[in-house]
């Protein structure tokens, strides 16, 4: 089944960048054209995840199985996404997100059905995204998945099918609702929250890394939750502006310093033949180049100035204070400095000390395992530059006017002719015949 590895992979890309995309011919996006992409990046996930260790896509080793797990939980958010899609169209009539805004505005705003299917929404994008409480399946899924099959699931799947549609739901269809803003800061506080404090108590470095994913998309949900609040409450659009784009460009930032974090777990699994921090040690001297990728990966995600992780975390934490979310920005600092206490931890065991028997053997990967994790750190560098105004303008303004632009404006009904603006009518107001009025017209 070796060959089905490669291809699986492709499919995985391909169906996430058309989940993203989800366009019909006019440009709008459709929410059963996304269901249906996204379908098809499920089952090829789960394929890949078969596939890693020379196993078939339905060989499951137990009732407990993390493919399982995935499978199970993936069908059930396709179903809340599904059951959701159903609604809106049996409210609305309409599948085109523009159009199902349109008539949601026309109603006053959403009704109860309609918040019906938000919540099924926000069930199924959030098991997607792996958000608290429906994060169950990720700290299995990961430690089970190779290191480049979790590297580009944390890096494009879950990014692209869960907080994408998240995003795509709340602003671009009900219009950055206040209501489903608190849902989403609520989500994504207990998944900051959750998810650090869980990390920290790891010992398997893939699993550790895992309940991170989780923390870091929190920061984003967070982000962008508090952007639909503020929008709602008609704060400065520089205001929710500056926090879309701290949420989108930690969302960048977190595809490359996670993907970097989950090669170099397998790169140090490949030399030693474990992932336990207690049994690691040393790993600095015996592998260079992979022990200055994950420095510079767990610093960054720690949020160390002047690495692209502290640039994203200080614009949503600067967004909080301006919009007024005091309590939001400290648990924000706090979070992000037991996330380097999790990381130093990581150092501490992995790339310090004394090597152990574990590890005696180890020496540096392959190049081409060398020139991938460089590839990404190399990216990481590139990311950096997200900041600086010129680059900012050409690569994440665009996407942040889309988020904060909302449902598009209703158009505005043509005017109608009232009856003393036909002809004859005033006339007929003052009491002249209709033909009276013919005879004496020039």
């Amino acid at each position: 089944m070796k060959w089905m590895r490669f291809p699986a992979m492709a499919l995985v890309l391909t169906a996430s960048l058309a989940y993203c995309r989800g366009d019909t011919p006019g440009g709008q996006p459709r929410p059963d054209v996304l269901f249906d992409d996204f379908e098809s990046g499920r089952f090829d996930k789960w394929t890949v995840e078969g596939n890693a260790f020379d196993k078939g896509p339905l060989e499951i080793d137990g009732l407990d199985s993390p493919k399982l797990k995935s499978l199970t939980l993936g069908t059930v958010a396709s179903t809340f996404i599904l059951i959701g899609i159903a609604v809106i169209y049996n409210v609305t009539g309409q599948l085109n997100w523009a159009k199902v805004a349109e008539a949601v505005a026309a109603g006053g705003g959403p009704s109860m059905p309609l918040y019906v299917a938000a919540a099924f929404f926000l069930m199924g994008f959030g098991l997607k995204a792996a958000m608290v409480p429906f994060h169950a399946w990720l700290p299995d899924a990961h430690p089970a998945a190779p290191a480049p099959i979790s590297a580009m699931l944390s890096g494009v799947l879950i990014k692209a099918c869960g907080v994408y549609a998240l995003v795509r739901v709340v602003f671009s269809v009900f219009g950055g609702s206040e209501l489903l803003g608190w849902v989403l800061i609520a989500l994504g506080g207990a998944s900051m929250v959750v998810g650090v404090l869980l990390a920290v108590g790891q010992w398997d470095l893939k699993r550790l890394l895992a309940y991170h994913c989780i923390s870091q998309m929190g920061y984003v949900v967070l982000a962008l939750g508090a952007a639909a609040v503020m929008q709602a409450r008609g704060t400065g659009e520089a205001v929710v502006a500056l926090a879309v784009f701290g949420g989108l460009f930690h969302l960048a930032n977190h595809a490359i310093f996670k993907s970097l974090l989950f090669l170099c777990s397998g790169s140090v699994e490949y030399a030693t033949g474990t992932r336990q921090l207690k049994r690691l040690g040393g790993l600095g001297r015996k592998m260079p180049v992979t022990g200055a990728c994950l420095r510079i990966a767990a610093l960054s995600i720690s949020g160390v100035p002047p690495l692209n992780g502290f640039w994203s975390k200080l614009i949503i934490v600067l967004a909080l204070v301006l919009g007024g979310f005091y309590t939001l920005a400290v648990i924000t600092v706090i979070v992000s400095f037991v996330t380097l206490l999790s990381f130093a931890k990581v150092q501490r065991y992995v790339l310090g000390g004394e090597p152990t028997e574990a590890v005696a053997q180890a020496r540096e990967v392959p190049a081409t395992m060398c020139l991938a994790s460089l590839a990404l750190a190399v990216l990481w560098f590139a990311g950096s530059l997200i900041i600086l105004p010129a680059v900012k303008s050409r690569l994440v303004d665009p996407a942040v006017r889309v988020v904060q632009a909302g449902p598009p404006p209703r158009a505005k009904a043509p005017p109608r002719v009232v009856a003393a603006e036909r002809p004859g009518a005033v006339a007929a107001q003052a009491g002249v015949p209709p033909a009276r009025l013919e005879r004496t017209s020039p």
